[in-house]
């Protein structure tokens, strides 16, 4: 006899739930994964969905910095991702020297960008005269990289395409509001239950729900003197 498939639960499909989705779908494909939310996808009360959302590997911690340099590529290559892809260039006005510390990491990992910083002055007359007349209070400088952009998250964006590509690899996707966690006589998390009673069991429960996560610890929390 086959061995049963080994199951997982994803609650919450914004940008976390929807990515684990649909690369564990690749990992696993004999697996049964199912991504549950209270809305038909995209949820629009995701953090993840909005009109856009910032795409670099402008940043301070070279680890991070070594990651965002592989989502980026993504998102300029990725067939589910790139059409949704503008490279517009980032402009960020500092007094803390995050645009010199960006600088710093790609030079530390060869990374060859076009990246920059201006004064004040020279920021002032760039950009079509756009900041101009902005207020610069404050501002010690300008750390420009043109190749940094955003990414459509909004409505038909980037966060649909990726739920659309899990479904399609195979992920089930639920519409249904978990009220909470179902936890056994061994403080194992055994699977959710709806607030219409329907309760969906797996051997895996993946939590995506941000905001929401401490809601449905808190039961858990509260029930047991060790945590």
């Amino acid at each position: 006899m086959a061995d049963k498939p080994e199951s997982y639960l994803i609650v919450g499909s914004g940008v976390f739930g929807a990515s684990t989705a649909f690369h564990l779908q690749l990992a696993k494909p004999t697996a049964s994964i199912t991504l549950i939310d209270r809305t038909p996808f995209p949820n629009p009360s995701a953090a993840s969905h909005g009109l856009n959302k910032i795409v670099c590997a402008d940043y301070g911690d070279i680890f991070y910095m070594k990651l965002a340099l592989e989502a980026v590529e993504h998102w300029r290559t990725n067939p589910i991702f790139k059409d949704y892809y503008h490279e517009s260039g980032i402009a960020l006005l500092e007094n803390v020297n995050m645009g010199r510390g960006a600088l710093e990491n790609y030079r530390k990992l060869g990374v060859d960008v076009k990246a920059e910083i201006l004064s004040v002055e020279d920021a002032r007359g760039r950009f079509g005269g756009v900041y101009e007349e902005a207020e610069w209070e404050g501002a010690k400088e300008c750390y420009w990289n043109p190749g940094s952009g955003w990414g459509e998250g909004e409505g038909e964006g980037a966060l649909r395409s990726i739920i659309e590509a899990a479904v399609e690899a195979g992920v089930f996707y639920v519409e249904a509001t978990v009220e909470r966690l179902c936890i056994d006589s061994s403080g194992i998390c055994t699977g959710v239950s709806m607030t219409d009673g329907e309760v969906m069991s797996a051997d895996h429960v993946i939590l995506c729900t941000g905001a929401r996560t401490a809601q449905l610890l808190a039961d858990i929390v509260l029930g047991d003197k060790d945590l």
